[in-house]
């Protein structure tokens, strides 16, 4: 249920503001008590792991190197949150690994998506309704085609025009 293996599953949570460190701890004590209800697969592939372990070592050594960076993790694999409080957007090796960053309005959240510009599905935002239109617009611009509120990414709308429709296109046409 938790294994980021879709195209809409999180990967990177962007707090604004001085709480994202708080948000990451807070995840990663759910994301703990996930593991125990709902255990992480018992087996990996070896790719799997070695991109699990890649993740979580680049993030430690950061961290003991002095930048801003936090490893909360579970035993043998089973979950991750990094909290890399600068970061721009960094896809997540998936399998309950998970990114947390802060930022500084919108300015400084576009500036954080746009290396994955083109490449970003989905979006969840938890905002008013003003600040999601004008986050929604940015988001557009980046060629995000869904956005919804937390908790609701991955029931998109039969209409949701996956990849900005391109299938949806071709099969209207050719269907």
């Amino acid at each position: 249920l938790f294994e980021q293996l879709g195209c809409l599953s999180p990967h990177h949570v962007f707090v604004e503001g001085a709480g994202s460190r708080e948000f990451a701890r807070a995840l990663a004590s759910s994301m703990a008590e996930l593991a125990q209800s709902l255990p992480p697969p018992a087996t990996l592939e070896l790719e799997d792991a070695a991109a699990l372990r890649i993740a979580r070592e680049r993030a430690r050594w950061r961290g003991l190197g002095g930048d801003a960076v936090e490893l909360f993790e579970g035993p043998d694999l089973s979950w991750a949150v990094i909290h890399d409080r600068d970061a721009s957007f960094t896809a997540s090796p998936g399998l309950r690994t998970v990114y947390v960053s802060a930022f500084d309005g919108l300015a400084d959240l576009r500036a954080r998506l746009a290396p994955a510009g083109r490449r970003l599905e989905g979006f969840s935002v938890a905002a008013t309704d003003v600040e999601a239109a004008r986050l929604g617009k940015i988001l557009g611009a980046l060629g995000v085609s869904h956005l919804a509120a937390p908790g609701a990414i991955q029931s998109p709308p039969v209409t949701w025009r996956h990849g900005g429709g391109a299938f949806l296109d071709w099969m209207t046409r050719h269907g």
